[in-house]
């Protein structure tokens, strides 16, 4: 198991930046994320399975947590041969700044598996950068 982990600072009010980390909220920052709920559900309600899909990859992801205002927790299984966890935990860093923390704790479960979670590594902490900049891009002023 690999454990990734990077934090970032928003100006945002800490319950408005954790409900960008909700399945539906992710909509709004992140482009070409667009979770279908084959079961229909809740986005919040542990258990509730949604799906993704970016180019050929498909990943079935299932809330396993959820503390509105402080913590999203997912389970994932993805196409290109991972498995694992995903936790984003938001803290107040002032009265309207929020930190992030990113989790992901994956698993390659085949050779192109372990190819993508190499990959992924490497670029981590400029991928989570990137999720600071969308959401900041949304902030007013």
């Amino acid at each position: 198991m690999k454990v990734l982990r990077h934090g970032f600072t928003v100006p945002l009010a800490r319950d408005a930046t954790w409900e960008l980390f909700t399945a539906t909220g992710e909509r709004r920052w992140a482009p070409g994320w667009d979770p279908h709920f084959p079961g229909g559900g809740d986005d919040r309600t542990p258990g509730t399975v949604f799906v993704t899909t970016h180019g050929t990859l498909d990943t079935t992801w299932v809330v396993t947590a959820c503390l509105p205002g402080e913590r999203m927790a997912y389970a994932r299984v993805s196409s290109e041969g991972t498995a694992g966890t995903v936790e984003v935990t938001c803290h107040p860093a002032a009265p309207d700044a929020t930190r992030v923390t990113v989790t992901y704790r994956l698993t390659a479960l085949n050779a192109e598996g372990q190819h993508h979670l190499t990959r992924f590594s490497k670029t981590f902490d400029h991928e989570i950068d990137g999720w600071r900049a969308a959401i900041v891009a949304l902030s007013p002023g």
